[in-house]
């Protein structure tokens, strides 16, 4: 059911509620129906990739993995829409790994990274540090030190908030007995 509030919108004339775009504010009232929508967007994109990725081409296997990695990067933006962060970043892996078979070092570090930072998103660190590592030398191999500085800068920044985060919990328990 739509709750559709018809209420002055507050910000500048370009703003949605000002244009008409009733779906956008229907979006803010209903809230999760499209984070899954978007969701299963996502699952069916990665089908599509994944048999895409695992087909027969008759055009020669690069222009097939960068279709299938197109699809996989296109899943991976439907599951960050819909905030299912460990989904988007395996569907980021796996364009990666088409792109780096194509030889396209540069979209696969850029995939590697956006995998890393769904990871993050999703809290699970290790696999983010994991990722972010194999950016710094996809970085560091196409001669982008500045960028590999950046990344690197990146993990010592999450190690730290692990760190910090390890020491709250521990002096919390030290006050606790």
């Amino acid at each position: 059911m739509f709750v559709f509030l018809d209420v002055s919108c507050p910000l500048s004339d370009s703003c949605c509620c000002r244009k008409g775009n009733r779906d956008a504010v229907r979006g803010l009232v209903q809230g999760r129906t499209i984070q899954d929508t978007m969701a299963s967007k996502g699952q069916d994109l990665l089908s599509k990739a994944i048999k895409k990725r695992d087909g027969f081409s008759l055009f020669g296997s690069s222009q097939k993995f960068e279709d299938a990695a197109d699809l996989f990067q296109q899943a991976g933006n439907a599951f960050k829409q819909g905030k299912e962060w460990k989904q988007a970043a395996e569907a980021y892996e796996q364009a990666a790994a088409c792109f780096a078979k194509v030889d396209n070092n540069h979209d696969s570090a850029q995939m590697y990274l956006a995998a890393a930072l769904a990871y993050r998103q999703s809290r699970d660190f290790e696999l983010a540090v994991k990722l972010l590592e194999r950016v710094v030398e996809a970085y560091r191999g196409l001669g982008r030190f500045q960028i590999a500085a950046k990344h690197t800068k990146e993990i010592a920044e999450i190690y730290e908030r692990c760190a910090a985060a390890c020491c709250a919990g521990a002096a919390t328990r030290l006050c606790d007995s």
